[in-house]
This record gives structure tokens, C-alpha cells and sequence, in this order.
């Protein structure tokens, strides 16, 4: 036998065997790097648009949403098309909402809007299918969308492999046309062309009524001549023709509660229960018209003072935690979680107005910073994937910020776009 021969046979059969061994490991390594199918959210969700207004002029979109369907939502994207017959919408518009209008009920997530609850994101499904919860409206800043199209889809946040997942809900898309909204353009009395009191004169400076084009009524005159009304204390005219405007008319409307109604600062009130009245004996008050006497420092938590606005006056430490009421400081026994003895929050913690402490994100503006909060980590990174956060795709003592202990992956999720999973590293 050939011996020669045999060990060629026997290289060739552990080269195939190399290889294939190779292979397998390569394609099981090759397959955490391509993503999984998209996760849909249950059937069932559906909403509606029921308005949209458009100005073009100012560029304000206002579209007020309604949950019709049998599920929760918890916010949505929105995209626009380029023109009205595309059938893509490219344009996202998530970054064009307007910042301060219904603020304290969304905020973006994930080049999403979500829906709040108080200004804060849980992970639960706040728009729900029965009033008075099933309607938000919201106001976005897009010059330029007339004749366009914009495209709504809801998402949810949905228990999926034992972990909450913030799914999209594609099958409950919807479309909807914008088109220019033109408000009617309102001329003033003054300038309209129109005898509008019957006097015989016409706008400005024909009746003497108007004291300029802009004025919006006429009534009062006949071309020069005043004739006499019972006056009225608060339109800012001299109705009675006696060269005395409102208050100023005292012989009139001294008793009118238009006039009658001064500042708390001036009504012989102790308004705050302090035990001092107005001006100047009640500290609360800058002068006679200032219409509030409260005063933080005087140890009373009066009406408009609150825990939030005046911890001195209106904090109750006393080893009990009033449930329920609101701007509780953090307070109890045993004590909640990051609270002092003096019901105060342990450091980077502050109060969270219901009881207990959470972290203080004040001045953190992304993933890094707010892995730099918790022990053992010093910075932070986005990433498409959780498994791009640890070994071996991540770095050595890399963590998905919703495994870091005390941390709120919400939070820190919410703080990446297009790769929307926060890392964190020592």
C-alpha cells in the first residue's frame, strides 16, 4: 500500500474538516451583527387624525390625534412626503414639534413623540381608547409642507422575551393631505370703508371717533359731536362725553367692580395668613399693586407656595410621608430609597415631588453623561444593537444602560437617535 498516497488523502480530509469547523464559527459570529426582523406591535391599534390645520404662512402645523382602536399607545413617528404623490414620506418631522406648547404631556424618544405622564416617560401606554385620555394635541414649526403629505405611525411599548420593547405599529399607519388654512384678514372699523355707527362719517380721520386707522369701533359720534351713553367702566372710552375715561370717571364708576377690585397688596386682607396686611407691613408685597402677599422665609406655606417653589415654608419633615398629596418631600419610616434623615435626597438625587428621590439628570445632555452618574462607569456611547454594548462586540466592562443598577433605560436610551441604544463603560 502506498503509505505516501494515504497521507495526502488524510491532509486533504482534515482540510475539509478545517473548513467547515471555520465556517460554522464565522457564520454564527457574522449572525449577531445582522439585525432581526422589525417587532410589530398587536393588532388592534388604530388612530385618527382629527385635525390638522396648516398656516403657511407662519409655517404652524396643529394636528390633534384621537385613539380609535382597543390598545393604549404610546406615542408615534411622523414623517412628511416631498410632494403629495410620493409614496414615501422621507421627511421626519419629529424634530419641528414645538417645544413649549402642551409641554408636560410628550417628549421625543427614539426620533419619536411619546406621550407623558406629569413630564415623565414610563414605559407604559398613556394615549388610551376612552376620554378624557384618548386625545393629544401638538404643534410643530415646517415651513414649506403645504401640498404635502405627512404620515403618522403609532408605537407601543410591549412585553416581549420578558423585556419591555418599544415596538412600531405598522399595520395602523396612516396618511393624511396638509393644505394652506388662510385666516380671514380682519379690518379695523376705522379703516374699512363702511359707516359702521350710522353718524354720517366714515373711518379715519373722517369721524371722530377713530383716533387712528386701526381703531376697531366708530360708535359714539356724529361726525364731531359726542353724543352721550351710560358710561362704561372698563372699555377704555368716554362714553358719557365728560372728558373722563373708565375709573378715571369717578363720578360713574367709583362703586363699578371694575374699579373696586384692588391688588391683595392694598385690600386690607391678610391674604396670606401671616398675620400681616399689604403694604408696606406684609414683606410679601414689593408695593401697593403687587397682587400677591406671599413671602417665602415667613414659615408659613401659604396658597401659592409649594414644596417645589418653597421648601422652607411647606416641607413637613417629621418621620411621616403624607400619601397622596402632592410636592411631598422625601419623608417616612423607614425611610425610601436616597432620602436623609433630614428629608433631603442623597447626592446627584432630588426630590420627586411624590415622596422619594430620583436622580438628578439636571446638565446631562447625552448618553455619556448620564452613564457618568452610576458607580463604576465613566462614560458612555450609542449603539444600534444591546449586544454592541458588551463583549465581544462591545469594549471589556462594556454594559447596556438598562442593566446598570438605579439606572432608567428610558432615560438613557432617550438621549441616542438612529442608534438608540446607550452603552455604558468604566
Amino acid at each position: 500500500m502506498n503509505k505516501k498516497g494515504l497521507s495526502i488523502m488524510i491532509g486533504y480530509v482534515l482540510l475539509v474538516v478545517i473548513a467547515i469547523v471555520m465556517s460554522l464559527v464565522v457564520y454564527q459570529w457574522v449572525k449577531t451583527y445582522i439585525p432581526k426582523g422589525g417587532l410589530e406591535c398587536v393588532d388592534g391599534v388604530s388612530v385618527f387624525l382629527k385635525d390638522v390645520t396648516y398656516d403657511c404662512n407662519t409655517g404652524i402645523l396643529d394636528i390633534t390625534m384621537e385613539n380609535k382602536g382597543r390598545f393604549n399607545v404610546a406615542g408615534f413617528f411622523i414623517h412628511a412626503t416631498e410632494n403629495i404623490d410620493d409614496e414615501l414620506a422621507t421627511l421626519d418631522l419629529s424634530g419641528e414639534i414645538v417645544t413649549d406648547y402642551n409641554e408636560g404631556n410628550w417628549m421625543p424618544y427614539r426620533n419619536a413623540i411619546a406621550f407623558t405622564l406629569g413630564g415623565r416617560l414610563f414605559d407604559t401606554n398613556t394615549l388610551t381608547p376612552t376620554s378624557p385620555n384618548n386625545e393629544v394635541t401638538l404643534r410643530f414649526d415646517i415651513m414649506g409642507l403645504g401640498d404635502k403629505k405627512i404620515e403618522i405611525t403609532p408605537v407601543r411599548f410591549e412585553e416581549i422575551d420578558e423585556r419591555i420593547r418599544f415596538v412600531t405599529c405598522g399595520n395602523a399607519r396612516i396618511e393624511q393631505g396638509v393644505s394652506c388654512d388662510v385666516a380671514p384678514v380682519e379690518v379695523a372699523q376705522c379703516d374699512d370703508g363702511e359707516d359702521n355707527d350710522g353718524d354720517g362719517c366714515t373711518d379715519y380721520p373722517e369721524d371722530d371717533d377713530c383716533t387712528d386707522s386701526s381703531d376697531t369701533t366708530e360708535s359714539g359720534s356724529v361726525c364731531g359731536t359726542c353724543i352721550p351713553e351710560t358710561e362704561i367702566c372698563d372699555d377704555e372710552l368716554d362714553n358719557d362725553c365728560d372728558g373722563y375715561v373708565d375709573c378715571q370717571d369717578t363720578a360713574d364708576c367709583s362703586a363699578d367692580p371694575a374699579c373696586t377690585n384692588p391688588s391683595e397688596c392694598s385690600d386690607s386682607t391678610d391674604n396670606d395668613g401671616d398675620g400681616d396686611i399689604d403694604f408696606p407691613d406684609d414683606l410679601g408685597c414689593t408695593d401697593a399693586s403687587d397682587d400677591t402677599e406671599e413671602n417665602c422665609g415667613d414659615g408659613i406655606c401659604s396658597s401659592g407656595e409649594t414644596l417645589a417653589t418653597c421648601y422652607e415654608d411647606c416641607n413637613t419633615c417629621d418621620g411621616t410621608w403624607n400619601a397622596g398629596s402632592e410636592n411631598v418631600e422625601c419623608d417616612g419610616t423607614p425611610l425610601p430609597e436616597n432620602c436623609l434623615v433630614d428629608c433631603t435626597c442623597d447626592t446627584n438625587y432630588i426630590t420627586n415631588g411624590v415622596g422619594g428621590c430620583e436622580l438628578d439628570i439636571t446638565g446631562v445632555a447625552g448618553c455619556n453623561s448620564y452613564c457618568a452618574l452610576f458607580t463604576g462607569f465613566s462614560d458612555g456611547y450609542c449603539e444600534e444593537t444591546e449586544q454592541k454594548c458588551t463583549p465581544p462586540q462591545g469594549p471589556l466592562g462594556g454594559t447596556y444602560i438598562g442593566d446598570v443598577p438605579g439606572a432608567d433605560y428610558l432615560v438613557g436610551d432617550g438621549f441616542c437617535g438612529s442608534n438608540p441604544y446607550c452603552c455604558c463603560v468604566p
